[in-house]
């Protein structure tokens, strides 16, 4: 028992010793307001409605028409509606742009498609997909036998929205226009991966709090670690006591390693003042290994959480949207566009590429 009291008091007297020998410094504060990343313009997606119009189909349609009203028999002899329509029909005459868009079946089946798809698609609790229909375009039909097959795009800026969001008002359906040779851009869905600094600041806290490194006897405790941006750089602020007690300060680029779907902090080093000033009051403090280990720590692995939205948008993309129509589609790869700061976090944008098609009833 005496054995343990007196390890115990030799203890506590080196610790006196060592911390009454406590340097405090006080290192310059990279303080340069942050300047946000600039995301490129995302790339239009064209989601296909594909609509096809059996000539027969509609040649039966029309004769039961006209000769089931007086009123409409009566303006088709006068004017043959239906001869100049199944002169169309069976390719006779040439079919117009005019008369295209104005076919009232595929009005019928564009409009629908369009104002269901201004809704917002509800992927999780807190997390939804929005389409962000621009246009409408319309290719030249295809004749195949007695069928003409008609590409209708949607012309769209799909991204992920976080929160609760309100129902989109529903904009009315643009003017169409006619394409030859309707390109099909395919689907691309902005993600935005995104760290706050106080998440950061918080979780390497949590790692490093109490973590002591020593040479020679002299010893550093990590109190506290704060991340915040300056210009383009993350800032890691490290607050320290021990032997040498205050902040100091380490600088690096946000980035993002596809092959890994890790962002972490690239060149991680301690700032010129930060050295400048610890070589004259705790040079022994650059030879510790806490910048390899916040550098080893300052990675965030964002692999689950993509595949888990590929998943999911793999699910809104394949599913019946109303009586009216269903969406089918695939997300078939995901590459980054932009890496950066906003004032409060590092945040890394991605695009999931793919393809979607709307079918109406």
């Amino acid at each position: 028992m005496n054995l343990l009291r007196t390890f115990a008091l030799i203890t506590v007297l080196t610790l006196n010793f060592i911390l009454s020998s406590c340097v405090t410094f006080r290192t310059p504060a990279p303080k340069v307001p942050v300047n946000p990343m600039m995301e490129p313009p995302l790339e239009s997606s064209t989601i296909t409605v594909p609509i096809s119009i059996s000539l027969a189909s509609l040649s039966d349609t029309l004769n039961h028409i006209f000769s089931g009203n007086k009123t409409l028999s009566k303006l088709d002899k006068k004017n043959n509606v239906t001869g100049k329509a199944q002169d169309l029909l069976s390719g006779q005459k040439a079919l117009s742009d005019a008369d295209l868009l104005n076919n009232f079946y595929l009005r019928y089946a564009v409009k629908k498609a369009w104002e269901a798809l201004q809704d917002p698609i509800r992927l999780n609790y807190n997390l939804s997909l929005l389409l962000n229909l621009q246009s409408v375009h319309i290719s030249q039909p295809a004749r195949l036998g007695d069928t003409s097959k008609i590409i209708v795009g949607l012309v769209a800026k799909p991204r992920l929205v976080s929160g609760d969001i309100a129902q989109a008002s529903t904009l009315p359906l643009p003017i169409f226009s006619v394409m030859p040779g309707l390109q099909d851009t395919g689907l691309h869905i902005a993600l935005d991966n995104e760290l706050s600094f106080d998440f950061i600041g918080n979780e390497l806290t949590r790692k490093f709090m109490g973590t002591t490194y020593s040479i020679d006897k002299k010893i550093i405790i990590i109190d506290r670690v704060k991340i915040y941006g300056s210009g383009n750089l993350v800032v890691m602020e490290v607050t320290i006591s021990g032997t040498a007690k205050g902040k100091i300060y380490f600088t690096g680029v946000p980035a993002y390693d596809e092959s890994t779907k890790t962002l972490y902090i690239n060149n991680l080093d301690y700032t010129i003042e930060t050295k400048h000033v610890l070589v004259k009051a705790a040079n022994w403090l650059l030879h510790t290994n806490l910048q390899e280990n916040l550098i080893n720590e300052a990675r965030w692995d964002f692999t689950d959480k993509i595949d888990s939205l590929k998943d999911r948008l793999s699910d809104v993309l394949n599913h019946k949207v109303n009586r009216y129509l269903s969406i089918s589609g695939k997300i078939q790869s995901i590459h980054l566009i932009a890496v950066g700061l906003t004032q409060t976090s590092i945040k890394a944008v991605l695009i999931a590429d793919g393809k979607a098609e709307v079918s109406v009833f």
